[in-house]
């Protein structure tokens, strides 16, 4: 028996495809142009939106939200291309931009891939990489909680406090030019008091730079992220594997059994119905991910949910091959890790062999010489 959780909102469990084969849930194969026009008809429906608005009833106009950084410097500008060591950044790893491209990504811009092109989405929690993956032309940038296993030695995201996300979102918003940046909500700091999690989520604009928060979702966050999307908060929504549930779910591929699938499913609808801009699907079967991409009338971004979703976010350290372990839905496509120690080792040996620094990396004052 199967659960059909694709199509009209409530359906129930049926017991087998329709006669034209529509209920048969999407194989991970499945190819993006195969979805025509029932994925244009769903990003493109009158759901009682109106053109300019991007929820209902409409809110601060979030596209603008970053026309001033964290250092409160007009943004929006044409980028000169220097990492912030002040090197420049090989014209190859630049995106060209055209001379009437916006200087950032908007949610609006998001909202108007849906269905359309992909979207890419990676973390990011410093401004070298910020300033690189932004050249490379990710769309969005999330500082993510998963900042705690990845670079700061912690055995999971639980750990992690506002203080650091904010400190990360922050050199993450002075990195990037073009890229929206999403900040991610940690454990503990939402969903126990609306007051202080609208706090928190606040200050990641308002202080950090952030264009947006990404909340892990459940029942409990369907009123944050309303009443965040009211304040002029956009949001993305998060389901499927919750890494802050770790102790409840392990992190195990979540929404096999079809009682799991329909609840996944009814998440992600309470969270577009309550403003949210986007949806995070992860570890989730990819037909299930499917269903919910097409049944939502806002982007997805899957990871480990297959390759239907509206677009694909990654660790950036699972990216570029700079993690000691990838989960099996990730790929690196480079090989940072072994250049880096390899780098490393050469600083060691040149320093003990008396190699580094040389005398080209050496100046003589003169005047100097007679001082004893």
């Amino acid at each position: 028996m199967g659960v059909r959780v694709h199509g009209d909102r409530g359906e129930e469990p049926d017991d087998g495809a329709d006669a034209d084969g529509k209920g048969e849930p999407g194989g991970p194969g499945r190819q993006r142009d195969q979805q025509g026009e029932q994925r244009d008809e769903r990003c493109s429906r009158d759901d009682g939106r109106h053109e300019g608005d991007l929820h209902d009833p409409p809110v601060v106009d979030p596209l603008w939200i970053r026309s001033l950084d964290a250092g409160r410097h007009v943004r929006g500008l044409p980028p000169v291309h220097l990492a912030p060591t002040g090197f420049a950044l090989a014209p190859e790893l630049v995106r060209p931009r055209e001379c009437d491209e916006p200087g950032m990504t908007s949610v609006r811009d998001l909202q108007s891939k849906c269905g359309e092109e992909p979207i890419t989405m990676l973390t990011a929690y410093d401004a070298v990489t910020a300033e690189l993956a932004d050249a490379a032309g990710v769309d969005v940038l999330l500082v993510g909680d998963s900042m705690g296993n990845a670079v700061l030695g912690y055995d999971s995201t639980l750990p992690v406090t506002v203080d650091e996300v904010a400190a990360r979102t922050g050199a993450v918003a002075r990195g990037a030019e073009e890229a929206l940046v999403v900040a991610d909500m940690p454990f503990l700091s939402f969903g126990h008091d609306l007051a202080e999690g609208v706090e928190n989520a606040g200050r990641m604009l308002k202080e950090e730079g952030a264009n947006a928060v990404k909340i892990e979702s459940g029942s409990h966050t369907i009123e944050l992220t309303e009443r965040l999307t009211e304040m002029g908060v956009p949001v993305v929504a998060h389901v499927g594997l919750t890494p802050q549930s770790v102790n409840q779910t392990g992190y195990v591929q979540q929404g096999h059994d079809p009682d799991e699938a329909r609840e996944i499913f009814d998440l992600a609808v309470a969270h577009e119905e309550a403003g949210a801009f986007a949806c995070v699907l992860e570890h989730i079967p990819a037909n299930l991910a499917a269903q919910i991409t097409d049944d939502l009338a806002i982007p997805t971004i899957g990871i480990g949910a297959g390759p239907d979703c509206d677009g694909q976010v990654l660790v950036y350290t699972d990216a570029v091959g700079l993690s000691d372990w990838t989960p099996p839905f990730a790929e690196s496509f480079g090989d940072v890790r072994p250049a880096m120690a390899e780098a490393m080792a050469a600083f060691v040996a040149a320093v003990e062999d008396g190699e580094f620094p040389s005398e080209e990396h050496s100046h003589v004052a003169d005047e100097l010489d007679d001082i004893y």
